[in-house]
């Protein structure tokens, strides 16, 4: 419940911006429009400019406000589950609003069932990089370099963008490495169960890692 709490204040700190994610949406669906593979390019587009909004709770750090944490009931583990919470919740919201929308923009020709495993994959994916950039912030520490803080929540988010439009452009040519990108999408369709066991599960304990190490690295400070 404490947990719960703490993720409650980070959407308080962060609500103006959070209403921006409505325009995300709509800039995502109208730039998937005109590409080949339109559903993933909005898809890689909505999670790269939204997570440089969710990491945006780590730039409101003042003394005033981290004094205002410490003083409630509530430990570092607390805390940091609390900002993990806030940032895999705003993924996975994202990435499901952007393919309930998308699936009623494409009036029925984008096929539902075809379309899920490809947007859970890459919330995943978007979750996996929120958790190695949330401990790499609390690694850093707010008090110890703006620049690297600055740094950071630019650079996860440009090398998910680069890797993502590369895997795009493979796809949409006629090569061998296009070919086999098909042959492998084609057999995680046909094993999509043990599939998504393996990226769930890797997740959560990438998500387990990134908390505890977070949590300990808070714990030998005055600030969280």
């Amino acid at each position: 419940m404490r947990t719960l709490k703490f993720t409650k204040i980070d959407y308080m700190k962060t609500r103006k911006q959070g209403r921006l994610m409505i325009f995300i949406l709509v800039i995502g669906l109208c730039f998937s429009r005109g590409q080949n593979n339109g559903f993933l390019a909005g898809l890689v587009y909505t999670v790269f400019i939204g997570s440089i909004f969710i990491n945006a709770v780590f730039a409101d750090f003042t003394m005033h406000n981290a004094g205002f944490l410490l003083l409630l009931p509530g430990s570092a583990w607390h805390r940091v589950c609390g900002r993990f919470f806030y940032g895999i919740g705003c993924e996975a919201a994202l990435c499901t609003a952007y393919w309930l929308l998308a699936t009623l923009v494409s009036g029925g020709r984008m096929l539902i069932l075809q379309s899920m495993p490809v947007c859970l994959a890459v919330m995943l994916i978007g979750i996996a990089m929120t958790d190695l950039q949330f401990m790499t912030f609390y690694l850093v520490g707010e008090m110890k370099s703006q620049y690297a803080m600055a740094l950071t929540r630019v650079a996860f988010p440009l090398v998910f963008w680069i890797i993502g439009y590369s895997v795009l452009n493979i796809i949409g040519n006629e090569n061998e490495a296009g070919m086999a990108l098909v042959s492998a999408y084609n057999w995680i369709s046909a094993h999509m169960v043990l599939c998504a066991i393996l990226m769930i599960g890797f997740v959560a304990v990438l998500t387990l890692i990134s908390v505890w190490i977070s949590a300990k690295v808070c714990s030998k400070r005055d600030y969280a």
